[in-house]
């Protein structure tokens, strides 16, 4: 049984591929499994000009 709030099903592929395409421009495989807010605070407060 079909509910009556349900969004069509050509509707719902055209959002998919709106997400999709939006998704897509920022590049999400480049990412990994290490990175970790912690990470990126800690290489924002490090010295650059010290070797550590």
């Amino acid at each position: 049984m079909a509910c009556a709030s349900a969004v069509p099903l050509e509707d719902a592929r055209k959002r998919l591929r709106l997400l999709q395409e939006w998704a897509g421009r920022f590049r999400t495989y480049w990412g990994s499994d290490a990175a970790s807010f912690g990470n990126y605070q800690s290489h924002l407060d490090a010295d650059p000009t010290t070797d550590s």
